[in-house]
């Protein structure tokens, strides 16, 4: 997952799983710029960049050093690249754009993660990707300066004993060593706008 441009300093975390090979980057980072050169001499490659609902997560893939097809996730009908129909016959059969492309086929008021999930299961199932969501929840990943002098010391996260304690309160499980899961300070962040 790698995505943009900029002067700031960039760390970037690789691992393996599934056969490919993956790397999370932090920072503003260069993944986007790199993808086709990446993919040079029969490599596929594959950009996501997670956002929230505006701008949209997009997906790009490219193989043998081209860009081949990419879209914005809850905006599919707007694809790029050399072959930007390559995934459309998964995306309608997924119900997630209307035959021919062009329109989307979820109903216009859907959550965007909602769409998002859609999108991403008939990405992993076509080039039959997948992360290792403990490891990359509660794992150790080796970390590489990119650009810059980032910060590499550990983040400490001034609200995580807040989170962990409603956490328990709510069922969740804990990670006790000082990590909080986005998924953990997600629902956290939702009970406390409520």
């Amino acid at each position: 997952m790698l995505a943009g441009l900029s002067a700031g300093p960039v760390r970037v975390r690789p691992e393996e799983c599934a056969g490919w090979s993956f790397a999370l980057e932090y920072g503003d980072s260069t993944g986007s710029d790199r993808l086709v050169g990446v993919s040079r001499d029969g490599i596929e490659a594959i950009h996501l960049v997670p956002m929230l609902e505006h701008p949209p997560a997009t997906f790009a893939y490219a193989y043998n050093g081209r860009d081949v097809c990419g879209f914005g996730l809850g905006e599919e009908n707007h694809r790029w690249g050399e072959q930007p129909d390559l995934l459309l016959p998964e995306l309608v059969s997924g119900q997630v754009l209307c035959p021919g492309g062009n329109q989307l086929a979820y109903p216009e008021d859907e959550h965007y993660k909602v769409t998002y999930r859609r999108t991403i299961a008939i990405i992993e199932k076509r080039f039959g990707l997948s992360l290792p969501t403990e490891q990359l929840e509660a794992g150790r990943l080796p970390a590489y300066a990119v650009r810059g002098q980032p910060d590499m010391s550990t983040f400490q996260d001034t609200n995580a004993e807040a989170i962990r304690t409603w956490a328990r309160a709510n069922g969740f499980i804990v990670d006790e060593q000082g990590r909080v899961p986005a998924a953990i300070r997600e629902a956290h962040q939702l009970a406390t706008d409520a």
